[in-house]
Order: structure tokens, then sequence, then C-alpha cells
């Protein structure tokens, strides 16, 4: 029996070790996207946390605004230029929103992030002041998708709200 290797027999030993090393690639290559794809969704709660945050502190270190907040949200009547003010503020949060919807879509931001910003979103929006801003400006500034999403984000949350007081009644 002969032992020795012709040039056919190593190059069938190329052609496996070529094949074992294209899938050795493809699995580090999706590894890699996983890790990449991570690192981005990592990014963008870092970014929604900061802004959020920055917007809350700002409202916080300023006594008009946090005064103006809470008498929106205390249901106070507004004089006009303080529904304007609102109405900046509340558009920078829908802004931010509208991102977060959008990352939310396209499964870059997990599901419970969303939600509790959903939550906190339609919590703003189902006052009577920022009720009044959202139908007379909000609606017109975001893409309809986006609009759908915030009108059943509000009816869950006052939902919500009702069962909750319910059960307090009790």
């Amino acid at each position: 029996m002969d032992t020795t290797m012709t040039i056919q027999d190593l190059g069938a030993i190329g052609e496996i070790i070529g094949a074992v090393a294209v899938i050795a690639s493809v699995i580090y290559l999706a590894v890699q996207i996983h890790h990449g794809l991570r690192g981005y969704q990592s990014v963008i709660t870092q970014e929604t946390t900061n802004h959020f945050s920055r917007l809350q502190l700002d409202i916080a270190r300023d006594p008009v605004l946090s005064d103006l907040m809470y008498r929106a949200y205390s249901g106070a009547d507004l004089g006009v230029f303080e529904m304007r003010r609102l109405g900046f503020l509340l558009s920078s949060y829908m802004i931010a929103y509208e991102n977060l919807y959008a990352q939310h879509c396209t499964g870059m931001l997990a599901k419970g992030s969303y939600e509790a910003r959903r939550r906190s979103m339609a919590s703003m929006l189902a006052p009577p002041a920022g009720w009044h801003w959202w139908q007379s400006n909000g609606i017109y500034s975001h893409p309809a998708d986006f609009i759908a999403e915030v009108s059943v984000a509000i009816e869950d949350y006052r939902a919500s709200k009702l069962d909750a007081e319910a059960i307090a009644a009790k």
C-alpha cells in the first residue's frame, strides 16, 4: 500500500482547510457584528438617558420652568406665554420620543426601555395643557406612524390611570 500523497490528495486537503477557514471567518464576522450592534444599542440607550436627564435637570434648576411644569400637570390655567414656553419643552421631549420610537421599531432599543419612556410620554400629554399642545401643534410636527403611536400610548395611559384610581377607591 502506497502512503504517499498525490497532488490531488493535497488539493483536497487544501479545499477542506479553506472551507473550514471560510466557515470560521463567517462565524467570527457574525460575532463581531453582534457585538457592534450591542455597542450601538448601548450608545443609543446612553444618549437617550443623557437627553432626558439634561431636560429634567434644566427644568429642576429653573424655578420658573419647575413651576410651569407643576402647574401644567396639575391642571392650572396657563397664559399664552406660559403655553408657548410649555410648547417648547414638550416639543423638545417629543422629538426625543420620536427618535426613541424609531429606534424601538428598528430593534435598536430594548422593549422595556421604550415602554417606560412611552408611559412617561403619555403622562406628559394626557393632562389638559399637554393634550392642548399636542392637538394644536404636536400632531403637525411628526410622522403619521408616530402620531398614531402617541394616540395609542395616551389611551393606554388614561385607561391604566382609571384602573389605578378604581383600585385605590376600593
